[in-house]
């Protein structure tokens, strides 16, 4: 029998299960999986025109069963220990496989009930406000041997590079909203970037002009809660390159978000590009 699985994540990756009754709890009755809109309609005449169409935060609710005490105080352990929550949903499909979900969530309430006699279990109303849309963590990997100069990636290329100045993948966004990313650029890079090209045109340019030394780092992040460009040093410190000596910043068309359909990406630099991370993240208003 195929069914549907929740989890909850912390920021350190520990995974809480809301399917394990013995160990941790049973969540069952779980609502707010879908989404709906705030709407507002001006008559004129017999017709009404849409004024005001916002999407509402959403709120994901369920009953969870615990087996004791010990593992009801586990659980708001777990809450109280952990700075950001991830809701995992897990949906089987008819080839037997998983796809998983993500939603950026904060517990808005947990009730408690009491356990009267010894074989019933302690009943309690957990309520999540949403802070994302669901979302699908692609994390892409690549990197170079110098000696027999391959390149990798955990999904297939296009073609294969033999100038490293420069890498290309064709993404397809074939989500709800335009897709949020996280680039890692690791080592030494002189004037490190990332283009975009939809329909054979760039429509994003960004290309930091500074260097990254050996053991440094460039960040940068376009989530809607996690927006930042920045340089980790080597003493693990960390430098804001929101700098308009750098013509960066926020009203410069440097945070931007990947279009919706294919498009192209590219990590640049004047010189070779051997360690780069990126996590793109479709965005699905349900699944």
């Amino acid at each position: 029998m195929r069914v549907v699985e929740f989890y909850l994540i912390n920021e350190k990756g520990q995974e809480y299960s809301l399917m394990d009754e013995v160990n941790y709890c049973l969540m069952t009755d779980v609502a707010g999986l879908g989404y709906s809109y705030e709407t507002q309609y001006q008559q004129l005449g017999n017709t009404f025109i849409n004024t005001l169409r916002t999407m509402e935060q959403g709120k994901i609710e369920g009953n969870a069963k615990f087996r004791n005490y010990d593992n009801f105080k586990n659980f708001i352990d777990f809450i109280e220990c952990s700075e950001k929550l991830k809701f995992l949903y897990k949906i089987p499909l008819s080839n037997n496989k998983k796809v998983e979900y993500l939603k950026d969530v904060v517990v808005q309430s947990i009730s408690k009930g009491t356990i009267v006699k010894e074989d019933e279990k302690l009943n309690s109303t957990i309520t999540f406000d949403c802070l994302s849309l669901w979302y699908q963590d692609k994390e892409t990997v690549y990197t170079i041997s110098k000696l027999e100069e391959e390149l990798q990636w955990d999904f297939k290329w296009n073609t294969r590079f033999s100038d490293y100045t420069s890498r290309s993948i064709t993404f397809n966004n074939d989500g709800h909203t335009e897709a949020s990313f996280m680039l890692e650029m690791r080592n030494y890079l002189i004037n490190p970037g990332i283009n975009v090209i939809k329909n054979d045109k760039v429509i994003y340019n960004l290309r930091m002009p500074i260097t990254i030394q050996q053991g440094e780092r460039l960040l940068i992040s376009s989530k809607d809660n996690e927006i930042f460009i920045k340089k980790q040093n080597i003493d693990g410190s960390f430098e804001n390159l929101f700098k308009k000596k750098y013509g960066i910043d926020l009203n410069n068309n440097n945070i931007f978000k990947l279009p919706k359909g294919t498009s192209i990406i590219t990590l640049v630099a004047d010189n070779n590009i051997y360690d780069a991370k990126l996590n793109i993240f479709k965005q699905y208003k349900v699944v």
